[in-house]
């Protein structure tokens, strides 16, 4: 029975019936005309079609769509074989692939996903911790190092456009100072109280500032170092002078040394120097004090027959005077033919001045020295004149104990002032 013989049936149940309305029983349909196996009615609003869909209205009446059920039909196949876990793609008409994304997010043969590109701005992979992605051109990306900047001491993190670079920088609190009168021109400024500032007082006609790298004793002769920092000498300037005097310039302790070497000591700020020797005890016997001079820092040491010495001794054995004559070296203790004390409490002690060393003439040396030596434990008193015979300036000389070592001493280089 189709739906029109089921509303058929219905109407006539309906019509013909002379008793209260009790409605048809599934049971009363023959078997023959019965499809499905519940046991109530279903009311529609239309005619249905042949393989038409029907779909309830709001009252729970079936109406009958007029078009068959779903949203579409036919077989979709694919080309090749689909690999597991990869993606899946349309591949024309009903046929679909694998492949994979490409552009800004790529993958190679799986879901991983990665992003080579943001908005066609390409991306490398960061090579190490604390970095971050900056542009440097229209397209253009890096990674580059953020600074260790913590917040202290008012430290902020600066960016420089031009360089495409990141910094720590300090913040600075500007502070505005004024003074109760004009500043005179070319006169330091110093702090006045608060935020005041007054000018003061120079001596001399230059506006040059000088910088010290210390404290400065009072009553002690300044020097220059070799940055042009005033520092201190170590040593009273001599009022007797009117301030000239001596200035200690370099000094050097032998601790096992073969020889000390005097880089900084000579220049053309001063025409003489004085060098003294303190407590020199050489490591082994048979050695003598000598001196040689460098015409090029140090670098060098002139170890040529450029010298000439001559000596004077004398003790409570007598007197000698000799000396090498021309050598390598010139010989400052003992007398020659003779080697000094290897006993610390009977070490060698002296003195001598060197003329000159910038001139171009030969460079002159004197001085005195004391020390028993091999020929007796007393005290033997030496003078001796030197010359080193060449015109070229010196600016280094080193003193030492032949070919072997200076157990301890020490040795100080001093200008005297023009």
């Amino acid at each position: 029975m189709n739906m029109k013989n089921w509303v058929g049936v219905l109407l006539l149940a309906l019509v013909s019936s002379t008793a209260a309305y009790q409605g048809i029983r599934y049971t009363q349909i023959a078997a023959q005309d019965r499809q499905g196996n519940g046991n109530q009615f279903q009311m529609t609003r239309s005619t249905g079609t042949h393989s038409g869909c029907v779909q309830y209205d709001l009252s729970g009446n079936a109406d009958g769509t007029g078009s068959p059920c779903g949203s579409g039909s036919g077989t979709v196949t694919h080309t090749g074989a689909l690999t597991s876990g990869q993606l899946i793609k349309g591949n024309g008409t009903d046929d679909i692939a694998v492949g994979d994304l490409t552009g800004d997010a790529t993958t190679s043969g799986s879901l991983a996903v990665t992003v080579v590109k943001a908005n066609g701005t390409s991306i490398a992979t960061s090579a190490a911790a604390d970095q971050v992605l900056r542009t440097t051109a229209i397209n253009v990306a890096s990674w580059t190092a953020v600074p260790d900047c913590d917040d202290t001491v008012g430290q902020h993190l600066n960016y420089d456009t031009t360089a495409h670079t990141y910094s720590c920088g300090t913040s600075i609190t500007a502070t505005t100072v004024t003074s109760a009168a004009s500043l005179t021109n070319n006169l330091p400024v110093f702090g006045s109280g608060g935020q005041a500032v007054a000018s003061g007082t120079r001596t001399g006609n230059t506006t040059a500032v000088v910088t010290s790298t210390g404290l400065l004793t009072s009553g002690n002769c300044a020097k220059w170092d070799a940055n042009g920092n005033a520092v201190d000498s170590g040593l009273a300037c001599s009022a007797a002078t009117g301030g000239t005097g001596l200035v200690l310039l370099e000094t050097h302790t032998a601790s096992a040394s073969a020889s000390l070497a005097f880089t900084a000591c000579l220049s053309s700020s001063y025409d003489a120097y004085l060098v003294t020797v303190e407590n020199i005890v050489p490591s082994t016997t048979g050695l003598s004090v000598t001196l040689v001079f460098s015409t090029d820092g140090g670098a060098n040491y002139d170890t040529g027959s450029n010298y000439y010495t001559s000596q004077l001794s004398w003790s409570t054995g007598g007197v000698g005077a000799g000396g090498p004559g021309t050598g390598t070296a010139i010989l400052l203790f003992p007398f020659t033919g003779r080697t000094i004390s290897t006993t610390a409490s009977t070490s060698t002690t002296g003195w001598f001045y060197i003329y000159g060393p910038s001139g171009s003439g030969f460079k002159n040396v004197d001085g005195e020295f004391q020390s028993p030596d091999s020929a007796s434990s007393n005290p033997q008193a030496l003078q001796f004149r030197g010359r080193y015979n060449i015109t070229t300036a010196v600016n280094a000389f080193k003193i030492g104990v032949a070919s072997n070592n200076m157990t301890s001493g020490s040795i100080h280089c001093y200008g005297l002032a023009k």
